[in-house]
């Protein structure tokens, strides 16, 4: 049996869809931040690529898009842990606030970059991986979305 687009149409607007855009376009202002470009989408927020409007400085913010009580929670805990650490696994912290009807942080831009590709720089690799999430199981934190897309790192020197 073969539906058409009209029948499909007609199931599809009977249930939810899931978000799949940005909610805020490229210009909106958080704080000292314009937002330049969408990157990602996860369950409760929303990460865009940003720029200090009077510096020009790139960075990523992170929007808390789901105003629900736990959710904020969350990403207040996740944003002061953020600002506390120190360490070259993580991003560095720069802002947190609210505007827009959203809280959000913003933190050092990430640029996705290859895997190594040799079983020495694959070993070493790993290694910091599970020696940052080491860091944060010391201070009784458990990351519940360790996956690759989730694993960023400098590709250029930088806090090494």
């Amino acid at each position: 049996m073969s539906l058409g687009a009209d029948e499909i149409e007609g199931i599809l607007s009977r249930h939810e869809r899931m978000p799949t855009g940005a909610s805020f376009p490229d210009g909106t202002v958080f704080g000292s931040w314009r937002v330049t470009a969408f990157l990602g989408k996860g369950g409760n927020g929303e990460v865009y690529r940003v720029v200090h409007v009077l510096l020009g400085t790139p960075a990523a913010l992170k929007v808390l898009v789901r105003d629900e009580p736990r959710a904020r929670e969350r990403f207040m805990r996740e944003a002061r842990l953020l600002s506390e650490l120190r360490s070259a696994s993580f991003p560095q912290f720069f802002e947190y606030g609210e505007a827009n009807g959203c809280f959000y942080f913003v933190m050092e831009l990430l640029e996705p970059g290859d895997l190594p590709s040799e079983d020495r720089e694959v070993a070493r690799f790993l290694r910091q991986v599970c020696e940052a999430v080491a860091e944060l199981h010391a201070r009784g934190i458990v990351h519940r979305d360790i996956k690759p897309s989730n694993i960023l790192w400098r590709t250029a020197v930088g806090r090494d």
